[in-house]
């Protein structure tokens, strides 16, 4: 374990390195599964954990991050197509494949894989990505998903066709509506949708 956090810390994963010390010492995560499974950890990197509104994430945050299989790249550019889901050690919350290598970068819940193999053993294999995943997405997907009528998965249309959509505040008065507008539901949605904030 020291080798795999120490790896970590020199290549400027050092708060989730320490997080993951502490977690792991703390709970049976991961060793609550099978002892041959080999883990894949998705790992922000120190400048992410600035950002987070927690100083310290939940446990359920980082089970949201590490999914129980052997996640190499090669395997994730191979087997994985875009709408992919990837079981996490968060029960009913999945990641996505949000956008399949195609020769370039990969993203994973609209987050991109910026460092392959940032450490790797038979039991764990780390990956950075530039920012936390965000479990609301799944709710985002589920909601897009209702409003297609003709049952055509707006994921896969986002990426080759487009789709029109609106995003509508209906109490841009309140304090839940403001902070709706200026940061969680239109910046974010477009966002996911690939689209540029005006």
């Amino acid at each position: 374990m020291d080798m795999l956090l120490n790896a970590l810390t020199l290549k400027g994963y050092s708060a989730m390195s320490l997080i993951l010390r502490q977690t792991l010492e703390e709970t049976s995560i991961p060793y609550a599964v099978n002892p041959n499974t080999t883990f894949t950890i998705f790992c922000p990197p120190d400048e992410a954990f600035l950002a987070l509104k927690y100083t310290h994430p939940p446990v359920t945050l980082l089970q949201y991050h590490a999914v129980p299989l052997k996640l190499d790249k090669k395997s994730i550019e191979l087997s994985f197509q875009l709408g992919s889901k990837l079981d996490t050690l968060l029960p009913g919350y999945p990641l996505l494949v949000t956008r399949p290598p195609n020769g370039g970068h990969v993203f994973i819940n609209e987050v991109r894989i910026t460092e392959w193999d940032v450490y790797r053993d038979n039991r764990f294999i780390i990956h950075g990505v530039e920012d936390f995943f965000d479990p609301a997405l799944q709710t985002v997907i589920k909601e897009m998903r209702k409003l297609d009528p003709n049952g055509v998965d707006l994921m896969l249309c986002r990426s080759t066709y487009g789709v029109e959509y609106e995003v509508q505040n209906d109490a841009p008065e309140t304090l839940s509506g403001v902070r709706f507008d200026r940061e969680i539901g239109i910046p974010f949605t477009k966002r996911i949708m690939g689209l540029q904030l005006r």
